[in-house]
């Protein structure tokens, strides 16, 4: 590949070997709720909540030791509450586009750049905390960000890309050089496209590895990491003389007489769980990989040898607790929520999420009498397929033959088949509703509110799931008594 290649050159044969994916649907949700001035957590939770594998690894990513406080966090919405909006949407969006990116390394050299790209971003995360900047978990999404495209370059170009590895290690060139040597395009414009092509350019400061002087310094930390991640899986050449400028200058950049990369690698792999998990390495791994960046000669193949071909994926996969488990969690935290006295949002939230996952609908809505009890008003949804309006259920109570109306009035749940004569045209259209589960919620043996849950495919709820929601719509009703 010597003549000069365009950028769209490069993703049109990216695209064409399918090398380049969409981006996910949850990741565009997650970009547009942060642009999104009116959006909040509850908006944050509920599209995290669709994928039952990320909300796994979100929670898993909760209870590990940078973020475990005393209780285990065994609910999206509780991970909410304890990280934050912030930290949640960095961490959300890291993790689907690692998710994403791993669908293609399928051999061992490309599972070792994927595996690379995580160490980059755990790695910016830890020194960013250590700096004491700000919400450092962007800086896990954006070392991410910065690494994932050389994966897409390897899976697409295989053999130019082992030209490119092998400049980076017998002539000592950068990556950028490297890139422009074998594609006549340097990686930075690569790198741009890809990220454009996705619509992330606002997540990812503009790359630049031959100019550090001129960035800033959470963007040269950054970077730092993606060059100690390099070393540790054999993309760059490493060596005591080359790990310990990189040291010196990550001291200067924190503001510290001194530096071990070592011991930044070490406890990176205690304090984030997910890399034990995902790729399978122990202690006793992460400390030869620690020595081979001190080596600095070693083939990337030795590397490959340990690491667990496509364990991150299987964990990324891992869709969590059965309902038959969840349902127990969700009912002891909504208990504890209401002994504490908890905002009644982060319950209503909590019984939205424990409707979805463990029910697994299409549609959750949660419905409420308005204060003259004449009109029923939706104003939460949780839905598989997108958002809808909540208020699509509005129903005056003088409608007796609505079954919403008739689930109040008998204080009784319903579940079966659905019919536009009674439920409604509006609202079947937009909830592709065939059946449906409704349970009231009772506060002082009064009907304050439902909860709705619709499919749309042919298959119609259980008596285990009724059980299920009207447990859930009890401990609402306990949580709605202790607030009044």
């Amino acid at each position: 590949m010597k003549e000069r290649l365009t950028p769209q050159q490069i993703l049109s044969e990216m695209l064409q070997k399918g090398t380049l994916r969409a981006m996910e649907q949850n990741v565009m949700d997650v970009c547009t709720i942060t642009r999104d001035t009116d959006s909040s957590s509850a908006d944050l939770s509920q599209v995290i909540m669709r994928d039952a594998a990320l909300s796994a690894n979100l929670i898993a990513t909760a209870n590990s030791v940078s973020y475990a406080g005393v209780e285990t966090v065994r609910t999206i919405s509780a991970a909410v509450i304890r990280l934050g909006f912030d930290k949640v949407r960095a961490l959300a969006l890291g993790l689907t586009i690692f998710k994403m990116a791993g669908q293609g390394a399928r051999t061992p050299d490309l599972y070792r750049i994927y595996a690379s790209s995580y160490f980059a971003g755990s790695l910016a995360m830890e020194l960013l905390r250590r700096k004491g900047q700000p919400n450092a978990e962007e800086g896990f999404l954006t070392g991410l960000l910065l690494q994932v495209p050389r994966l897409l370059l390897a899976n697409t170009f295989p053999q130019q890309y082992k030209e490119v590895e092998r400049l980076l290690t017998s002539e000592d060139l950068s990556f950028e050089t490297a890139c422009h040597r074998v594609f006549g395009v340097e990686f930075s414009v690569i790198h741009r496209a890809v990220i454009g092509h996705w619509h992330l350019q606002d997540e990812v400061p503009t790359p630049s590895r031959e100019h550090e002087a001129d960035k800033e310094v959470r963007a040269r930390l950054i970077d730092e990491a993606g060059r100690l991640a390099d070393m540790v899986f054999g993309n760059t050449r490493g060596g005591e003389e080359l790990l310990a400028q990189a040291e010196q200058r990550i001291a200067e950049l924190l503001g510290q007489d001194s530096f071990s990369a070592d011991e930044l690698i070490r406890d990176t792999s205690v304090r984030d769980q997910n890399i034990s998990r995902f790729f399978k390495l122990t202690p006793r791994d992460v400390e030869m990989m620690v020595k081979i960046v001190q080596w600095g000669r070693v083939s990337a193949a030795q590397i490959a040898a340990s690491l667990t071909l496509g364990s991150a994926q299987q964990q990324l996969d891992e869709p969590g607790e059965a309902p038959e488990i969840a349902i127990g969690n969700y009912l002891t935290e909504m208990m504890h929520l209401c002994r504490r006295g908890a905002d009644v949002n982060h319950l209503l939230l909590m019984a939205q999420e424990a409707a979805f996952r463990c029910a697994r609908p299409d549609n959750v809505i949660l419905a409420l009498l308005d204060p003259a009890q004449t009109v029923l008003r939706g104003r939460f949804h949780a839905g598989a397929h997108g958002k809808i309006a909540p208020s699509v259920v509005t129903v005056e109570m003088v409608r007796k033959d609505s079954p919403l109306v008739q689930c109040l009035l008998s204080r009784t749940g319903w579940r079966g088949p659905v019919s536009p004569d009674v439920w409604g045209k509006e609202l079947l259209a937009e909830t592709r509703a065939r059946h449906a589960l409704i349970a009231p919620i009772l506060a002082h043996d009064k009907p304050i509110g439902l909860q709705l849950l619709t499919r749309s495919e042919d298959d119609p709820f259980s008596k285990q799931e009724q059980a299920w929601l009207e447990a859930i719509a009890g401990s609402l009703g306990v949580g709605f008594e202790r607030q009044r």
